[in-house]
């Protein structure tokens, strides 16, 4: 979205070297034929599943944008911890207009997430399949986004996570 209107699909708010997803929700109108429009959000606020078999809870990562990596990371890890005992609080678990669904059960080379309302988007991401290769997915609001752009973005997100493994790789270390 460019000044509030819709770009081609995209929804703008993050990005990932040259595809941009996330931030923003459809409000319905009033049921009387009134027009769809797109709502921005101020922020991507990245949900992640959890599932620690004590249920699943899809807890935000509020403003992902402006947090370093070790943030979302120890946010993730809260998050994590708190899935153990069901104790979230409301904030934990609202907010969501972009969400990334784990399924690292061994074997799971596809999985179709729901878009829940509220949402844009729903990465999926299977756990790696012969150690480096992971086959990831995109499930979206086509009233937002349409099937090229979501190629885009799946394409980006490759690119920029096979850059970030060079980038380690050159450094020794492992992503």
């Amino acid at each position: 979205m460019d000044g509030g209107t819709v770009d081609g699909g995209t929804v703008d708010g993050g990005t990932v070297d040259g595809g941009t997803v996330d931030g923003g929700t459809v409000d319905g109108g009033t049921g009387d034929g009134a027009a769809t429009r797109a709502l921005l959000s101020e922020a991507p606020n990245i949900g992640v599943t959890v599932d620690v078999g004590e249920g699943l809870y899809v807890p935000v990562v509020h403003d992902a944008a402006s947090r370093t990596t070790k943030d979302i990371a120890t946010t993730l890890m809260k998050h994590r911890l708190a899935a153990t005992t069901g104790e979230f609080t409301e904030g934990d678990l609202s907010g969501a207009n972009f969400v990334v669904t784990l399924h690292t059960e061994h074997g799971v080379v596809l999985a179709i997430p729901f878009v829940y309302p509220g949402t844009v988007c729903a990465l999926a991401v299977p756990g790696p399949r012969d150690g480096t290769l992971a086959d990831i997915g995109l499930a979206y609001d086509h009233r937002l986004i349409n099937g090229r752009d979501a190629a885009l973005f799946l394409n980006a997100l490759r690119a920029s996570v096979e850059a970030l493994a060079r980038s380690s790789n050159d450094q020794g270390r492992k992503v």
